[in-house]
């Protein structure tokens, strides 16, 4: 092994190592993410996941929560830009797929992007999906192209840690 690979070698085990000091800190930082999302808390799970946006020391799964959170505080644009920033290199869990299927959808279509709110649904296979989250998508694509005909966000199965 060569000096520069040592070298390299060192700094990799050293980033591990701070890596895994930092697990107890992160265990409790999604601990209060999932108990703000349990309690529809939205602010406090915004707050939660700005700065590690932010800092983008995050997932797919960490921007399409903050993107919910901020649908759920009416904050539309802000939603639909962080949104837009999943790129579907990382797979997504049953529960981010909704989020992201019809929060995002939500965010678009109240925005006045209807259009574009109905191709993002249409690209998702619901069919396994809570029968609210389901409707919700059938009645955002069969709905005509007046802002009033958009239907109102759905209501998440309830979600509990234990």
């Amino acid at each position: 092994m060569t000096d520069p690979e040592r070298e390299e070698a060192g700094k990799k085990a050293k980033s591990y190592q701070v890596r895994w000091r930092e697990l107890p800190r992160l265990f409790a930082r999604w601990f209060r993410i999932m108990r703000a999302w349990e309690n529809e808390d939205w602010p406090a799970m915004a707050a939660l996941l700005e700065p590690v946006v932010r800092e983008r020391q995050t997932t797919d799964g960490d921007v399409i929560l903050l993107g919910h959170a901020y649908t759920k505080l009416g904050r539309l644009q802000e939603a639909a830009w962080y949104f837009e920033e999943i790129d579907g290199s990382e797979p997504l869990s049953k529960g981010e797929k909704m989020a992201y299927c019809n929060s995002y959808a939500y965010a678009l279509a109240r925005t006045g992007r209807l259009d574009q709110a109905k191709q993002h649904v249409a690209k998702f296979e619901r069919s396994g999906w809570p029968e609210a989250q389901r409707q919700w998508g059938d009645r955002l694509l069969e709905s005509g192209s007046a802002p009033g005909e958009v239907p109102h966000e759905p209501s998440r199965p309830k979600t509990k840690l234990h």
